[in-house]
């Protein structure tokens, strides 16, 4: 068993606090934001393409299609979506209503305000690499866990 005195030489260990806070930033923009996680994935996805149905949710979103029928159910609840059909017989698209693209705005502005900010922290040269650099690393990442996955490399239960 690796000691975690061992786990803290690793070069990735210096990503561990960052990580974490990161986490606590996130939930406590998730509770100034007056749409849920979930209401924004759904809102961000629909007023990005306004074709989707529940089966094109799910796909990009990777979650179970119940899951996505609870979430959008619930949204529609809400008054920020609404399904339709383009023709007899095809299944449901949805879109966002009014209300739910304006509350989508809002949070949206605001959450790309605090972005704008934060990298506004930065010097000018990190500031514009940083967007790549991240996205880079994020795939990358993606990339470490789905190998990981496929290799059955152990995981904590």
């Amino acid at each position: 068993m690796t000691s975690i005195t061992a786990l803290t030489r690793s070069p990735a260990w210096a990503l561990v606090t960052p990580f974490a806070k990161y986490d606590r930033v996130r939930r406590e923009i998730d509770t100034g934001a007056r749409l849920g996680r979930a209401e924004q994935r759904l809102m961000w996805l629909v007023m990005q393409d306004r074709t989707l149905t529940l089966r094109d949710v799910a796909e990009h979103l990777g979650l179970e299609q119940s899951t996505v029928n609870r979430q959008v159910n619930a949204a529609i609840k809400a008054g920020l979506l609404h399904r339709y059909r383009e023709s007899r017989g095809s299944a449901y698209s949805l879109a966002a209503t009014d209300q739910g693209a304006e509350l989508f705005r809002e949070d949206l502005t605001w959450q790309l305000g605090l972005l704008d900010s934060a990298l506004q922290d930065l010097p000018a040269a990190e500031r514009e690499a940083f967007p790549d650099t991240f996205a880079r690393f994020i795939e990358a990442y993606e990339n470490a866990l789905s190998q990981s996955a496929g290799s059955g490399s152990p995981r904590p239960s």
